[in-house]
């Protein structure tokens, strides 16, 4: 049944979707995206990561994948997620920004970032 346009969740869509980071993304005051995510274990999965047409393009995706990357860098953990064979232009997004193909099903190329260490570096020594 559905109450006020929402229906209840399933015991399938609890499942499925309830152990899921659920983030709105707001530009500018207007909600114009959602991405999905969980951490594992042995990886940060990014699930979804989508954007209405009209705010494509300008930059929120990558701030978007930004945020999630140092959440995966603080953790030590890679990022992994599956893109759409039939979407060359997120493909090209995620190269973009250093993911690399791992593996593919028959509909998606599997993708993994891993986490870029901050490293100190020594300028100089002090000799004696």
């Amino acid at each position: 049944m559905v109450s006020d346009g929402i229906a209840p969740l399933t015991a399938t869509t609890e499942r499925r979707f309830g152990a899921h980071d659920f983030r709105v993304i707001n530009s500018g005051g207007i909600d114009v995206g959602i991405m999905t995510m969980t951490v594992a274990t042995d990886c940060v999965k990014v699930h979804q990561l989508f954007l209405l047409p009209e705010h494509q393009g300008k930059g929120i995706g990558g701030k978007c994948m930004s945020l999630i990357l140092e959440e995966a860098r603080q953790l030590d953990l890679p990022v992994r997620l599956r893109v759409m064979k039939a979407n060359p232009r997120a493909l090209a997004f995620y190269r973009r920004l250093g993911f690399t193909r791992t593996g593919e099903t028959d509909t998606h190329d599997l993708m993994e970032k891993h986490p870029q260490r901050k490293s100190c570096s020594v300028s100089g020594e002090n000799k004696v």
